[in-house]
């Protein structure tokens, strides 16, 4: 993906596109369905979710300059940790084999 971001508008032979660089990618992956952390509405996840999303478009340049941009950044929320361990432990494999920064809240 970064590849095809520092190619894309390039002029024709150019190595990349005068400007372009690394960027982030972050991944925020809620589970809506049944939880065994402390009770909370869906509402509230929500809220959460969109906190977290705020608090990285509102990001300064210096701020997003410290992210790493060689793999994604992963957040995980709320997911069960025994109805939704296999799935868990099956993200957190992917993260320690490529290189996520993978966080379950």
């Amino acid at each position: 993906m970064q590849t095809l971001l520092a190619k894309e508008g390039s002029a024709r032979g150019a190595k990349d596109r005068a400007g372009s660089a690394m960027v982030p990618c972050v991944i925020l992956r809620i589970n809506p369905n049944a939880y065994d952390g402390p009770r909370t509405s869906l509402k509230r996840r929500v809220v959460e979710l969109a906190d977290w999303i705020n608090t990285y478009v509102q990001m300064g340049d210096e701020a997003i300059s410290l992210l790493q941009t060689h793999a994604p950044i992963v957040h995980v929320f709320y997911y069960h940790s025994k109805d939704g361990a296999a799935n868990l432990a099956h993200l957190a494999g992917v993260a320690a084999a490529v290189g996520w920064e993978y966080t379950v809240h």
